[in-house]
């Protein structure tokens, strides 16, 4: 397909990877890597808003980080280029807010047409058109909008938790001015779990377990297409 541009190669991808680590790159991909699991947060907020089952909450979180993850892997080994599957989170708002109304399979099953279509118009090139007819203010202040609620809900619970709070906002930044090498977000968690330990806060309450993901086969959608799908993307 001519839409689809040829990459490098997979076969000196392990050798090469080996070649690039050092550092700044390890460092890099770390801090990287706590942004794409911090985004779960939004999703768990959202899934637990809408009234969905903790246990399908988290596999919903664990499908997605492991797609991205294996995405994350394959494609920038192939095309040589930072290439990190996007996660549309306005879609992850809109998919924890239709099921209660359509049910989890509807839901499922809207979610792939509307993914095909973005597949579809991103190959054919139709996407680069209409971002060309969209002002970018408009489209951030959408996505901003919509983020701004579940923004704010994570720092209001800083109004207890202040000393917390101070101690890492001050590791992060006296980080960023005197260890050029080790990325300021590690050393502020760091710092906050060293508070955690220190003032001997109860975890007992945590449960650890392990949970895959499993399958589920929406139904006939055509009915929900239009007003779902669409509205979707």
């Amino acid at each position: 397909m001519k839409h689809i541009e040829k990459g490098v190669s997979l076969r000196h991808a392990p050798a090469d990877f080996i070649r690039d680590l050092n550092v700044d790159n390890a460092s890099a991909g770390i801090v990287a890597g706590l942004f794409g699991i911090s985004a779960s947060v939004i999703h768990v907020g959202a899934g637990t808003a809408a009234g969905l089952d903790s246990q399908f909450i988290m596999i919903w979180v664990i499908a997605y980080l492991l797609i991205n993850g294996l995405f994350g892997l394959v494609m920038p080994a192939y095309y040589r280029l930072p290439l990190p599957m996007a996660n549309s989170i306005p879609g992850a708002l809109l998919f924890a807010a239709i099921i209660p109304v359509v049910g989890v399979e509807a839901a499922l099953g809207a979610s792939l047409i509307a993914g095909a279509i973005a597949l579809v118009a991103g190959l054919a090139g139709v996407m680069g058109i209409v971002m060309k007819l969209i002002p970018m203010p408009i489209v951030m202040g959408m996505v901003g909008g919509v983020l701004l609620k579940f923004g704010l809900n994570m720092v209001a619970p800083l109004e207890n938790a202040m000393l917390p709070a101070a101690i890492m906002i001050l590791a992060f930044f006296l980080s960023a001015r005197f260890l050029r090498r080790v990325p300021p977000l590690i050393v502020a968690m760091l710092a906050g779990i060293a508070y955690m330990a220190y003032a001997g806060i109860d975890f007992s309450g945590v449960e650890l377990s392990v949970t895959f993901p499993n399958s589920s086969c929406p139904p006939s959608l055509w009915k929900l297409f239009w007003p779902t799908a669409f509205r979707w993307r």
